[in-house]
């Protein structure tokens, strides 16, 4: 099961500088793909027709706060479109391939970071912290059809790996560092 991360969040890594604004908006998305069917590190090389395909496409839409001396507060809010196309849970091995989705919002998380180096303009690199808690808004139990065999289907939760959520409330705790290896020489403090 893949989840985003929300990133850097006041540090531009393009522009190699620290934002000064008092607010910041990021939208990152990502897609995922996955066709391969793992039992804890062992590939079980499913055959092609009993392959689980698995599309994930996520927006998370971050809002953040920047405070003093490089605190910041975060809220996070994860929108996903998720795919699972399968044989094996529908009608079994070997048989027609069916699709179950889901879409929606899924947990939303809210954060306080701290920048455990000043910031300066230039910055080679620095270290920061984040605390937060993670709220169970996404559907956890998300329903689709089933199909059992050519005229029955059964409405029923889809997998874990395309659920909205997760069903828990959850502490956050993160470590984000960089360390750029080109970086000019006359650095500038920002505070």
């Amino acid at each position: 099961m893949i989840r985003n991360i929300s990133g850097f969040g006041q540090y531009n890594l393009t522009e190699n500088d620290f934002s000064t604004s008092n607010w910041q908006l990021n939208i990152n998305n990502r897609f995922f793909k996955s066709f391969r069917d793992f039992k804890e590190t062992q590939n079980q090389n499913t055959p092609k027709q009993d392959e689980s395909v698995i599309k994930s496409y996520l927006m998370e839409i971050s809002l953040s706060k920047f405070l003093n001396n490089g605190w910041s507060l975060n809220f996070s809010l994860p929108v996903s479109s998720n795919s699972r196309e399968a044989s094996l849970e529908h009608s079994g091995p070997g048989t027609t391939r069916h699709t179950t989705r889901s879409f929606g919002i899924g947990d939303i998380r809210f954060t306080v970071y701290k920048w455990l180096i000043r910031p300066i303009v230039k910055q080679k690199g620095n270290i920061q912290l984040g605390l937060g808690l993670k709220l169970p808004t996404g559907d956890y139990k998300y329903q689709d059809y089933f199909h059992r065999n050519d005229s029955t289907k059964v409405l029923s939760a889809v997998n874990p790996s395309i659920q909205l959520g997760d069903g828990g409330t959850g502490i956050i705790t993160e470590l984000n560092l960089f360390y750029i290896l080109n970086c000019c020489k006359n650095n500038q403090p920002l505070w």
